[in-house]
């Protein structure tokens, strides 16, 4: 079994991930900007992402989230999709991440 890859959508906050590295440095973990594809719609977002099996994470609890199960419905993969509200603690998503 493969370990999980991580997709940090255009606006999640880059500290999560710096925090998730430094608590399990060998996570893998990309960031949309950095692969081109942070202006996507989420649908497209979510098809590029399942193509290259990595999980999304992201602060778009709203547009993402219904993009998800829109693609649950349709049959269509998706390896996950991890939605953390904006105004929680930073240390709160790490560490159930755990």
């Amino acid at each position: 079994m493969s370990r999980p890859r991580f997709l940090a959508d255009q606006n999640l906050d880059e500290d999560i991930v710096r925090g998730l590295l430094r608590h399990e440095p060998a996570a893998e973990f990309m960031l949309a900007r950095d692969m081109g594809v942070d202006r996507l719609p989420d649908d497209a977002l979510l098809q590029f992402a399942a193509d290259q099996r990595l999980i999304v994470v992201s602060h778009d609890v709203n547009t993402l989230r219904h993009a998800g199960y829109e693609r649950l419905r349709a049959g269509l993969p998706m390896p996950g999709l991890f939605l953390i509200v904006r105004n929680k603690p930073i240390a709160r998503p790490l560490r159930t991440c755990r």
